[in-house]
């Protein structure tokens, strides 16, 4: 589709755009009676048409040479921008060996007609594989292997401007292949010619995929999946790619547009405004804000690489298939015991006070280290009596780990303090140092939630610094805080019947 600028606010489809996919087996091919069945293509038979868009047609021919089938596309046009649109198309996916990039067979010219023969999928469109119900795990995987299709085109300097559900085939191996390079820019062509002190000569092949094929005041693609600096007609980069594999998440995510809209004028405002984030149901919301990143309008606030967008997609996918590390297994009894370490802090603090004084009492080290020998005891029989009906899976025997470290280390830190003739209130700064650095350690093994209450660990610390006599009243609240809030963070995302079926179908096999 061209999209010309004048005409921003007449009613356009903003789905469609210049390049083609072959349909699935299911649906009615459109015909093209130029050529019918069994003329020859230069050495390859046709046997039917596949799908015609804006930039060509396809075929299925057969290459008598090496007794296989192909698909065979074919320019609409005579004239020299289709015959070099063609050609870049070519050269771009032949630059790009992956399993998830339609592979090219030949290029040539016959009848001063340029054809492209390329690697034959049998099966589906994307977009026709999205519309058959499915759970978002499935989704996302089938999206990150296109998604690895269309980095490996950026690993080889390749934008490729008009990536959407149906310039991607899946196979009838369930394997997504990228296709329709047709509007294809190489970014290390771009900056070449962007550099004045350029002096090496070009290839021929080179130079054609790097030249320009878009008209002064339009822009080439599919309006609905460009990005921002893409629609307004600016130079593009991979982030751009981005932009659009994020708009195609998030329809197959989240089961809408993020920016509807029924013109150009109205998709930009669209844009402005930001994505119209609907309810999320099973989806974890880890995975919607990653898309949301990659949605932002502006290119520098968007995921560094494909590459990187790929990796933070597959961390809540790997959380959910890997049943060690689905914190919904023993939510229930978790939230219990958080909940009951609270009640007994809470227990602790009363029992103190109706001894007497804190400040009075734990002035001697000695007193704080007797009192912490009773409490941690405690402590750690509670913990140890919950590891069989909480420790179900690795992550909770982690946090199960993690608290009895914890506890352990109040009084470690009680007996530092007789050794060092440290008592009230700077013994409880001790414990903030220990508590941050194992919220650390457990934002990496356990939840990144860890990490935030590792922070805010980080500002009591430094608060406790400046105002030591307020130490003590300040760590209860954090202990108390932070427990109350992981029972209500570590919740999962999905019901906990569910991940224990699951738990449990994965250690019977």
């Amino acid at each position: 589709m061209l999209v010309d600028t004048e005409e921003a606010t007449r009613p356009v489809e903003l789905h469609s755009g210049p390049t083609i996919a072959a349909p699935s087996r299911r649906e009615p091919a459109p015909r093209d009676k130029s050529i019918s069945p069994g003329e020859q293509v230069g050495r390859f038979t046709i046997l039917r048409s596949l799908g015609a868009g804006g930039m060509g047609v396809v075929y299925e021919a057969h290459d008598p040479d090496l007794g296989r089938k192909v698909a065979l596309k074919l320019m609409i046009g005579d004239g020299p921008e289709a015959r070099a649109r063609l050609r870049r198309e070519a050269q771009a996916m032949a630059q790009v060996t992956h399993p998830n990039v339609a592979t090219v067979h030949e290029v040539g010219e016959v009848a001063a007609s340029v054809y492209v023969a390329m690697e034959l999928i049998e099966g589906e469109t994307l977009g026709a594989w999205l519309s058959t119900p499915r759970d978002w795990p499935e989704r996302l995987r089938m999206l990150l292997a296109a998604g690895e299709g269309l980095a490996a085109a950026h690993a080889a300097g390749l934008v490729h401007r008009d990536f959407k559900p149906s310039n991607v085939m899946v196979g009838a191996d369930q394997r997504p292949r990228v296709l329709d390079f047709g509007l294809v820019r190489s970014a290390a062509i771009e900056e070449r010619d962007a550099s004045p002190a350029t002096t090496t000569p070009a290839r021929s092949g080179a130079r054609e995929l790097g030249s320009p094929l878009t008209r002064v005041g339009s822009v080439m693609g599919t309006p609905a999946y460009m990005s921002p600096e893409q629609l307004s007609g600016a130079e593009v980069d991979a982030r751009s790619d981005q932009f659009s594999f994020c708009v195609c998440a998030f329809e197959a995510l989240l089961g809408a547009s993020p920016f509807p809209a029924e013109t150009i004028t109205e998709l930009r405002a669209s844009i402005r405004e930001g994505p119209r984030v609907p309810a999320r149901g099973s989806l974890p919301a880890r995975v919607s804000s990653i898309i949301l990143r990659g949605l932002d309008p502006d290119p520098a606030n968007r995921w560094p690489s494909m590459d990187a967008l790929l990796t933070a997609l597959r961390e809540p996918l790997a959380l959910h298939g890997d049943p060690e590390r689905d914190i919904a297994v023993g939510r229930r009894q978790r939230t219990a015991l958080l909940l009951l370490l609270v009640a007994l802090l809470l227990v602790t603090k009363l029992v103190v006070e109706s001894i007497g004084d804190p400040a009075v009492l734990f002035a001697d080290p000695v007193n704080g280290l007797w009192f912490m020998s009773v409490v941690v005891p405690i402590a750690l029989l509670v913990i140890l009596a919950a590891r069989r009906w909480v420790g179900r899976n690795r992550v909770n025997r982690h946090i199960l780990t993690l608290l009895a470290t914890y506890a352990v280390s109040m009084w470690l830190n009680r007996l530092v303090g007789v050794a060092l003739d440290i008592g009230w209130p700077e013994i409880f700064i001790f414990d903030f140092v220990a508590y941050t650095c194992l919220s650390l350690l457990g934002g990496s093994t356990i939840h990144r939630s860890l990490y935030g209450l590792a922070a805010g660990l980080a500002l009591a610390f430094a608060f406790a610094c400046a105002r030591p006599q307020l130490a003590p009243q300040v760590g209860l609240l954090v202990n108390i805080g932070s427990l109350a809030a992981l029972a209500l963070v570590w919740r999962g995302n999905r019901d906990q019947a569910t991940a224990e079926a699951a738990m449990t179908r994965s250690l019977s096999s």
